[in-house]
């Protein structure tokens, strides 16, 4: 009993319902003026989203004030009632879920390859909680017209509204083989899925 109540517990606060204050952010993004002068928006439907799984790419979610950055692999795109739509899987114990779980709104950005050792070492084995990554990795934080917070460095970027978190333990993946390594009870993964809002590249 006390195992389910722990798992429920970190479900319910992956999912927000404990959230409380985001702590602030470490730097204040760019202004939009700052992010339209670099990236132009293009249709979703005719938008080149890579396959999701490599390269790497980032999800900052937040706003100007409060946000945080990880490196991710998962992922899918695809239509949902008519609707473009990003499915992210975050562990319940990453930093970074405390803001998917508190915001409406991220990002999903990929990067040039000059880019990606930064985006690999930097955002996906460091944690926000005692690392400055934007200081680490040199990336400057700028702010989208929707009030998203993504990187100059990016060449593509993705908006997303969050529709709805789906918490996946094992009864709801019984029919999927395990990793090597399965996480414990206390670490399994929020599904995010949202709303691809607008699509920028970055100007040639």
């Amino acid at each position: 009993m006390k195992k389910w109540l722990l798992i429920c517990t970190m479900v319910l606060a992956g999912c927000g319902l404990f959230a409380g204050e985001l702590p602030a952010a470490k730097h204040a993004p760019g202004g939009v003026e700052k992010f339209t002068g670099q990236f132009e928006k293009v249709a979703t439907n005719q938008a080149q989203i890579p396959a999701f799984g490599y390269p790497p790419y980032l999800v900052t979610a937040g706003d100007a004030g409060h946000y945080n950055s990880m490196t991710l692999g998962w992922g899918t795109f695809g239509i949902l009632w008519q609707r473009p739509v990003a499915n992210i899987y975050v562990r319940t114990t990453r930093y970074t879920n405390q803001f998917l779980a508190g915001s409406d709104l991220f990002t999903l950005s990929w990067y040039p390859a000059k880019h990606r050792p930064v985006v690999i070492q930097v955002f996906g084995r460091k944690s926000g909680r005692d690392t400055d990554k934007e200081a680490v990795s040199g990336f400057t934080p700028v702010l989208t017209p929707e009030g998203a917070v993504t990187y100059a460095e990016a060449d593509l970027v993705l908006v997303c509204r969050k529709l709805f978190a789906v918490p996946l333990d094992k009864k709801t993946l019984a029919g999927l083989t395990p990793p090597a390594v399965p996480p414990t009870d206390a670490e399994w993964h929020i599904q995010y899925t949202a709303e691809v809002i607008a699509v920028y590249k970055k100007l040639e």
